[in-house]
């Protein structure tokens, strides 16, 4: 005779995997626009960054 394995899910476990589930496709989705970026050429190098928001800066001091 087969032993029955009862289940008991507390409602903090399912709002801990549906945390997990929806931080996943968050950082999908994250990734999948960061690709698009890259193929669109909208990606700067952090020395680039720097350099515009020096200037940046600058334009605001004055």
């Amino acid at each position: 005779m087969k032993e029955s394995i009862e289940y008991s899910v507390t409602t903090r476990e399912i709002y801990n995997t549906y945390n997990r589930h929806d931080e996943a496709i968050a950082l999908l989705k994250v990734l999948s626009f960061s690709v698009d970026d890259v193929t669109s050429g909208r990606v700067l190098s952090s020395a680039k960054l720097k350099e515009k928001l020096s200037a940046r800066k600058g334009r605001c001091d004055n």
